[in-house]
């Protein structure tokens, strides 16, 4: 059976690699009032060792506070942004995230390295978390969330939370329709909402990689800066005169430098900046990001995990 021109046009037409040569700021209007805000807390009580004598199974029989050389708490806190999909009668709304934005491990280990020792063996410092907070930002209103399905693999989660009467004025879920990876093409031009720094911004890109199988996420030239992951990424294939929805803002590639700090406990960490610090020091981590270069998880990968997780959807009282 024979296809018609207009089904073989629009199987084969790509994302337009164009700029908008028409005021789009309606349509872009519309896709930020789906944008939620989200912060995640995680609070860890961190034991630390002098000497490389403490292995796993010692820490597995004894009270970490009875062996440690120094234990101190500390707070992990990230921020993201959500797609809201569906809001129900009784305000509970389904909102669709990346997964790194929402979870963290229950644990955190560091080993003692060199060259007369045993690779991960003697604990040089752990981690372990004692309670998590989850948050959504939205004016008027500051309330938890659930996560009601995740997947490290693709990096994308499903939330559960409850917008109040107030709040439904300005929110409503996304009116775009899912589009298709292979419809992603060299120079396709986007655009992708969401919170970086917690500011309600709008940037756009165009694509270098399409995203398709085996590949999980494709590659972006837009600004990336943290709390924009999770964030709403839409393009065009009819001169934008209407949009769809192809994928989520994920990461931007970094790399990691050990830096000297001082005790996490220290009191006066930032006063007296100008007189030198004499307590104890610690090694930390930063992350220098590489802007302009994001990762974004496809529109196929979400179709996929929406699919599994139908009938989970359907259970928490949601019809999308």
């Amino acid at each position: 059976m024979s296809s018609s021109p207009q089904s073989k046009a629009s199987s084969s037409d790509g994302y337009t690699t164009a700029f908008p040569h028409q005021d789009i700021s309606a349509s872009l209007q519309e896709a930020q009032k789906a944008m939620v805000r989200l912060i995640t807390s995680v609070f860890y009580n961190t034991y630390s060792f002098d000497d490389a004598r403490v292995r796993l199974a010692d820490i597995r029989t004894n009270r970490p506070s009875d062996i440690a050389s120094d234990q101190f708490s500390s707070e992990e806190s990230t921020a993201g942004t959500s797609v809201m999909l569906d809001l129900n009668n009784n305000g509970d709304a389904l909102l669709i995230t990346c997964e790194h934005v929402v979870t963290a491990p229950d644990t955190i280990i560091s080993y003692f390295d060199g060259d007369d020792l045993p690779a991960n063996t003697f604990i040089k410092s752990i981690s372990i978390k004692r309670s998590q907070s989850n948050l959504i930002f939205i004016p008027g209103q500051l309330s938890t969330f659930e996560v009601i399905a995740s997947n490290s693999l693709t990096d994308i989660a499903l939330l559960k939370t409850n917008i109040n009467r107030e709040a439904r004025k300005e929110y409503q879920p996304l009116p775009f329709s899912m589009g298709r990876s292979d419809r992603l093409q060299l120079g396709s031009f986007l655009y992708i909402l969401g919170y970086p720094k917690g500011f309600p911004m709008i940037t756009r890109g165009v694509v270098s990689t399409k995203g398709l199988p085996p590949h999980r996420f494709f590659i972006i030239d837009a600004l990336f800066n943290p709390g924009i992951s999770g964030g709403l990424v839409i393009s065009s294939n009819d001169n934008f005169n209407n949009f769809e929805w192809v994928g989520l803002a994920r990461s931007a590639t970094a790399s990691r430098e050990q830096v000297l700090v001082p005790s996490p406990n220290s009191e006066d960490e930032n006063k007296n900046i100008l007189r030198p610090y004499r307590n104890q020091i610690y090694i930390d981590q930063k992350h220098r990001i590489s802007y302009g270069i994001t990762q974004a998880v496809p529109i196929d990968e979400i179709r996929s995990f929406i699919d599994e997780n139908r009938g989970l959807i359907r259970r928490h009282g949601f019809n999308y």
